[in-house]
């Protein structure tokens, strides 16, 4: 199993957002804390944050169905 990248390692700070979907976990990295908008039944509905891309340290998202979210996680890395 591969050991965890470290944010000495990478020269990336942020965060280390995981978000679990139905079969999927992604992980991401995000310049700044997530903030989650929920929607009237409490669900996430849409979160502010601003991606780091291009990386080889985490995904690159195109599209989250909000409404498909189980579970979102964070952490300074």
């Amino acid at each position: 199993m591969a050991k965890a990248k470290k944010a000495a390692e990478s020269g990336i700070e942020g965060y280390r957002v995981r978000i679990s979907l139905s079969g999927a976990l992604l992980h991401v990295l995000s310049a700044t804390e997530p903030v989650l908008t929920r929607s009237v039944t409490g669900d996430v509905a849409d979160v502010a944050w601003t991606l780091i891309e291009g990386t080889e340290h985490g995904d690159t998202v195109g599209y989250i169905r909000w409404s498909e979210v189980t579970a979102i996680t964070w952490r300074k890395a």
